[in-house]
């Protein structure tokens, strides 16, 4: 039995959603930014601002909880990422050795108001929806989220006697993206969030992946306006990822990732397993810091910046993650 495990988006996040940004959505590449210790560390602390679950820690602080509240971003990817359970869920229901066409519609309504309606076709194991949102809230005990705009989603498979076999899913905005309204302790912060095509290889359809043929996630750009100022943008995203027992091993094929503050750097990493690997964050004149997993706390990274520990990025209450079994 396979597990493909998606990050949600805006994870996606460090690890799902590393990019190869340009400036405020310009023609020309950004200049690499200059990395130091100051530098690294805001870098590290707006990174955790958009991973679900995801803390810094300075270097000598204790370790706190991290908190399991989403910021407006998490939020997103943990409905896109419900969006892709449930349309893998219906889909396991139609007996696609039928070769059934048949029109998608469902209407799924907010907790605190609102709605969106998923509307497609199911053909022959690919199912193709536009979803809808239309004020679609959500609310925690001190937080209300409000998304507009619409995306499409496409399941892509193959039919097989049990179901439809994945072989990819695709993602993308319409329009000018999703406009999202967080409002918290008496302020309301407006993001626009543009995703364009999102794609999610599986390496092996129907079996498990492996080095050979792992799982490749790729995204052309992720583009995060907050309070009408550009604050991420990210593009031309490769990440393989594949089966190691009952483990998922991670490379960063290519990646760099803008940020409002500090400006453009580059990603890569080698295969990172077990607590093992390195992710190697670089700026301009070859400047660097690395984030490490620790073998001995699972979902901790540790950061390196000119050869001193900066701190922690604490992930280890992940969130948004789902595993699509086949």
């Amino acid at each position: 039995m396979q597990r493909i495990k998606l990050a949600a988006m805006a994870a996606s996040g460090m690890l799902a959603v590393l990019a190869l940004a340009h400036c405020g959505g310009g023609g020309d590449k950004a200049p690499l930014a200059t990395l130091d210790a100051q530098s690294a560390e805001t870098l590290t602390r707006n990174l955790a601002q958009v991973v679900p679950g995801c803390a810094f820690v300075p270097e000598g602080a204790p370790r706190l909880a991290v908190s399991g509240d989403a910021r407006a971003v998490r939020k997103v990817a943990g409905a896109f990422v419900a969006l892709a359970k449930r349309t893998r869920d219906r889909d396991r229901v139609v007996q696609a050795a039928k070769r059934l066409t048949e029109d998608v519609y469902e209407q799924v309504n907010g907790d605190c108001g609102g709605s969106y309606v998923a509307r497609g076709t199911h053909q022959s194991g690919t199912t193709a929806l536009t979803i809808t949102f239309s004020d679609y809230c959500t609310e925690t005990v001190d937080t209300r989220t409000v998304i507009n705009g619409s995306m499409d989603l496409v399941n892509a498979g193959h039919p097989s006697d049990t179901g439809p076999v994945m072989e990819e899913i695709r993602a993308s905005t319409k329009g000018s993206g999703l406009q999202v309204a967080e409002t918290s302790e008496g302020e309301t912060t407006t993001l626009r969030i543009v995703v364009d095509s999102f794609k999610y290889d599986v390496g092996n359809p129907g079996g498990v992946s492996s080095a050979a043929s792992p799982d490749v996630l790729t995204l052309k750009r992720l583009q995060v306006v907050e309070n009408g100022k550009t604050a991420y943008d990210m593009q031309d995203v490769s990440v393989a990822t594949w089966s190691v027992g009952e483990e998922t091993a991670m490379r960063i094929d290519r990646a760099t990732f803008t940020d409002a503050e500090i400006g453009t750097v580059t990603l890569t990493s080698d295969t990172m397993l077990n607590g093992q690997g390195v992710l190697t964050v670089t700026g301009s004149d070859g400047s660097s810091m690395t984030l490490t997993p620790d073998p001995y706390a699972k979902g901790a990274f540790t950061i390196v910046q000119g050869g001193s520990a900066v701190g922690v990025l604490d992930c280890s209450s992940l969130e948004g993650e789902v595993a699509l079994e086949e």
